[in-house]
């Protein structure tokens, strides 16, 4: 790895107690088909050291924490956040939360934000899909005008789809491969909608390199003027203004067509940890290390200034 150059992660999960005992509490050992990785923070701190990692944004990943009881997820998400804004402020040179809402709860979803605010939050973390209800779904309108207001910074991460068939590709954790197509379904309904229009100030951080949506907007620009024409929908503008995040294995397949979809000061770097093991983080940050497909310059700028002008660092 290259020393030299600190990284501020973008992607960084914690599992905060009052969320493991939730799970726990329901009998939820494999969320998305695999165990929930261990996490504490002398763990996340000693990952840090590792990977170089000055600074990390830190999110509650999936399963989101709505279980259908719409008074528990209020007060785990609560609580969980607030267990967040301790450890920030124990380490605020080294640490910060995006907050998890309690969506679909829309009315408990602005008093957090609004709570979130006045603690010194990041930013905001969302699902693909609450209980169902996708991003871009018009009841979640309040929630976006919300965040508008505050001109937050919103991160997305995907989730098990809200029906997928229960007889294919049992035996491997959904992340495989249908986290990447929620993203997709996610984000595509966002733009049909017209949310990224409405909300301009919000600034969208899209995970995983983008999953999927880079390969396909060539695709969603072709219907979308077929079909919805009177919507004057320009993909590729709404793309560009994305950032993304390069937590995974982007750098081998889907970097190429992610310098085409939008400019390099989009680009975030992130770990995924502790879903990604500090083994495999190494494997990934010598990867985007030594590519060719990257200047010096442009690895600086993705490592650390681009996450320092989005939070105001």
């Amino acid at each position: 790895m290259d020393h030299s150059i600190p990284r501020i992660d973008a992607h960084a999960h914690y599992i905060p107690d009052p969320y493991r005992k939730m799970l726990e509490s329901r009998g939820i050992d494999k969320p998305d088909g695999y165990p929930l990785p261990t996490w504490d923070l002398a763990k996340q701190l000693d990952h840090m050291d590792k990977l170089c990692v000055e600074f990390a944004a830190l999110t509650i990943s999936s399963p989101h924490p709505h279980y259908g009881d719409a008074g528990e997820s209020i007060e785990v998400v609560r609580a969980s956040n607030e267990f967040g804004y301790d450890i920030a402020r124990k380490y605020p040179d080294k640490l910060g939360i995006m907050a998890t809402l309690p969506l679909p709860e829309v009315d408990a979803s602005i008093d957090e934000i609004e709570f979130a605010v006045k603690e010194g939050a990041l930013g905001f973390v969302m699902p693909t899909n609450a209980q169902g209800v996708y991003l871009g779904d018009e009841r979640l309108d309040p929630v976006f005008d919300c965040l508008n207001r505050h001109k937050a910074v919103l991160c997305f991460h995907p989730t098990t789809p809200s029906a997928i068939p229960s007889d294919v590709l049992t035996n491997v954790s959904r992340s495989m491969l249908e986290f990447f197509f929620d993203t997709t379904r996610a984000v595509a309904n966002m733009i049909v909608n017209g949310v990224v229009k409405r909300y301009p100030d919000i600034t969208y951080i899209i995970p995983h390199g983008g999953a999927v949506i880079p390969l396909m907007a060539h695709r969603m620009n072709s219907h979308f003027t077929r079909f919805l024409a009177e919507e004057n929908i320009d993909v590729f503008e709404v793309l560009r203004s994305f950032h993304y995040d390069l937590a995974g294995f982007v750098v081998y397949n889907q970097l190429d067509i992610l310098l085409k979809t939008t400019t390099i000061d989009h680009l975030l770097y992130g770990t995924d940890a502790p879903h990604t093991t500090t083994e495999n983080g190494l494997i990934l940050a010598k990867a985007l290390d030594e590519t060719d497909k990257l200047t010096d310059e442009q690895r600086t700028l993705i490592y650390t200034d681009n996450a320092k002008k989005l939070f105001a660092m």
